[in-house]
């Protein structure tokens, strides 16, 4: 059980890594800082049960790693999407430039 949530965190860290913004999208820190963190994250529980600390998954924690999973490859691992954030509005000048 810990190796399928091993590999769940470790694809999600990857995605995210390798993560790349479309041309003239809109860099966002504070998305950037929640993509920085996650990585973190995913990584401290991937070597974790690498290292053999980490003991025993829970089967309701995979399911939830699963779908968080399911959903940043949804996204493209676009943090900005997944949670929601929406790009703004262009100007009439914006659109005629």
């Amino acid at each position: 059980m810990s190796l399928i949530t091993c590999a769940l965190c470790a694809a999600i860290a990857l995605r995210l890594l390798f993560y790349r913004r479309a041309p003239g999208a809109r860099h966002r820190h504070s998305m950037s800082f929640l993509a920085w963190l996650i990585v973190i994250v995913c990584a401290i529980v991937v070597v974790r049960i690498a290292s053999g600390y980490h003991e025993s998954t829970d089967p309701f924690v995979i399911i939830l790693v699963g779908v968080f999973c399911a959903a940043v490859f949804s996204a493209e691992g676009n943090i900005a999407r997944l949670c929601g954030v929406r790009p703004p509005k262009r100007s009439e000048t914006e659109l005629h430039a």
